[in-house]
């Protein structure tokens, strides 16, 4: 009862006495259907010799059949036995053994012609077999006609049974091919048997054409014989009736080639017809399904890997679409205009490695007059960066905002410039704290100045070191005050702070700068950035360009490596 139980469970398909009972009885049809024809073109159309030998036909017909049955039944039993070993692997009856696909895929494909070629090698084993019989059962006299019109016989129900089984059995196997070729490819199946719909067209024509029109001679040369012999009126009547079979036996067999045909040929260019005009709609993620091994199956195979790259184009156009919206959302976080000081220059510059970056600068006025300017860095590049990026951004503004404000010193320190850099250790708290599973950090610059006094305090969380540098050459490095923030809560962000003097020029920048490479794989080096900032021109905006052209004409093209950001302050003398 277990047995059963678990063998119900299993889908209709998979069921190995479904699968062959069902490949059993389409065996047995198709050479039932030659078993009659034969006999029929004994009875009907080459009487002379049956109407003396019915009973050794009939018998000798019924012997051959049962053979023919059980050669094929025993041969394509074993054939299905690969296939349906690895349907099982499929649905997770069995594990799967080196090469198993590859003999079900190549067995599958093959299945109509195992079943075609067996039978017509057992019907012209018959054709010969027979007539050798029957011509030495002959007591006297050699009728060697009598042996070739039985031996065509034969063999033309051979050709016919052998042909309904190839395109009976192969319309049975394509109900298994979506789960023996998953990914709709079909073609370099080592040892795979393929018939070319020129092939096809010609069977088809012979099945519905050149058959009747041969059967239709021998029967006017038979009952053209019997007339000479024998009554004309009942020879003519016999000859209508004969004829009239004929016609009715092609009208049937053109039937059912034509809707195997249809099955073949006509079916695949329908699905074809459908898919392209889901595709022309705009629809990629139609599919063909594959159920022919000739030129209509691989333009298929090739349909649908055509409509894979154009899915994969359109998916691709609007993934940059959407980075395009979010490049120019990005650039909205950066300032439009940068504040105007009394006394001092600020430029910046800004070139992304992709559409979104996760570099970003930043200036902006503190409610006390103070001026606040970051340069930061976040981790990685791209999308996740880019949205990290707005977040710093945005917390660091804010925070620094409220913090700077006289009216809410929360640090009640000597004035709200210094409160202002505690927007560091708020942004690394609440990134460490909400986001802390993301890993996402920044190296953060913080700098605050007053315009009036040149007095500059700063935090340094584990940014490239700006470059103060005065007439006289490089005066400092302002080196990093912690480690970047969002790495952990709770980290205590030094602040330091310096002087400014007239003249003075405050440049930062991101690692983009020195990793820059040119086609040598050489980098921009910080060496060449101190020597561009000794030799710079007398103004902020004048050094941003002079290191934009250095930077650019030594990548000669290359593509950019890491987000470029610049910002220079400069206190005019």
């Amino acid at each position: 009862m277990e047995n059963k139980s678990q063998n119900s469970d299993k889908p209709e398909l998979l069921k190995t006495d479904s699968v062959i009972r069902t490949v059993r009885r389409r065996t047995i049809g198709g050479n039932l259907v030659g078993m009659l024809m034969c006999m029929s073109y004994f009875v009907y159309f080459d009487s002379l010799y049956i109407a003396r030998n019915m009973d050794m036909v009939v018998y000798g017909t019924l012997i051959f059949f049962v053979l023919q049955v059980g050669v094929s039944g025993y041969l394509v039993r074993r054939w299905m036995g690969d296939i349906l070993a690895y349907l099982g692997v499929q649905h997770g009856l069995m594990q799967i053994k080196p090469g198993m696909k590859e003999i079900a895929q190549r067995k599958v494909i093959n299945l109509p012609y195992l079943c075609a070629i067996v039978s017509f090698g057992n019907w012209l084993a018959a054709s010969v077999v027979i007539p050798t019989l029957v011509l030495i059962a002959q007591p006297a006299g050699k009728d060697w006609f009598i042996v070739f019109r039985m031996f065509a016989g034969i063999l033309f129900s051979g050709c016919f049974t052998g042909a309904l089984l190839y395109f009976n059995m192969e319309i049975f196997g394509r109900r298994i091919w979506p789960m023996i070729f998953p990914d709709d490819s079909v073609t370099g199946i080592r040892g795979a048997l393929r018939m070319k719909m020129r092939a096809r067209m010609i069977i088809s024509l012979f099945l519905t054409g050149v058959f009747p029109t041969i059967m239709l001679s021998v029967v006017v040369y038979n009952k053209t014989r019997l007339m000479l012999a024998y009554n004309p009126d009942m020879i003519l009547q016999s000859l209508l009736a004969v004829i009239s079979f004929i016609l009715a036996g092609s009208f049937i067999a053109t039937i059912i080639v034509s809707r195997m045909a249809a099955k073949s040929i006509v079916e695949p260019l329908q699905h074809l017809e459908r898919a392209i005009i889901r595709v022309e709609r705009g629809d990629f993620q139609v599919r063909v399904p594959l159920i022919s091994n000739d030129e209509l199956g691989t333009l298929t195979e090739n349909f649908n890997k055509m409509v894979g790259v154009l899915r994969d184009r359109e998916r691709m156009r609007v993934m940059e679409v959407e980075m395009e919206q979010g490049r120019r959302i990005q650039q909205d976080f950066l300032p439009k205009t940068i504040p105007e000081v009394p006394g001092w220059e600020i430029d910046a510059a800004f070139f992304p490695a992709r559409q979104v970056s996760g570099d970003f600068y930043d200036a902006f006025k503190l409610p006390d007059g103070s001026v606040a300017f970051v340069i930061a860095d976040v981790c990685d590049k791209g999308v996740g960066s880019a949205l990290f990026m707005a977040l710093f951004r945005s917390l660091l503004r804010v925070y620094a905002l409220q913090l700077g404000d006289v009216c809410d010193d929360l640090h009640n320190h000597e004035n709200p410039l210094q409160s202002a850099l505690y927007a560091v250790s708020h942004t690394n708290d609440y990134i460490a704290s909400v986001h802390g599973e993301n890993g996402m950090f920044a190296t953060v610059f913080l700098g605050v100045f007053d315009p009036e006094t040149g007095d500059l305090h700063y935090v340094n969380a584990g940014h490239e070191p700006p470059i103060l540098v005065s007439g006289k050459g490089i005066r400092q490095n302002l080196h990093p005050t912690g480690p970047a923030a969002g790495l952990r809560p709770g980290i205590v962000f030094n602040h330091e702070s310096l002087n400014m003097a007239p003249g003075d020029m405050l440049f930062g920048y991101t690692d983009g700068v020195l990793d820059a490479r040119n086609p040598a794989g050489e980098s921009f080096s910080r060496e060449r950035v101190k020597f561009l900032i000794e030799e710079s021109p007398d103004s902020a905006r004048g050094l941003i360009r002079t290191m934009e052209t250095r930077l650019f004409s030594h990548m000669a093209g290359e593509s950019q490596f890491d987000d470029i950001t610049m910002i220079a302050i400069r206190r005019k003398p």
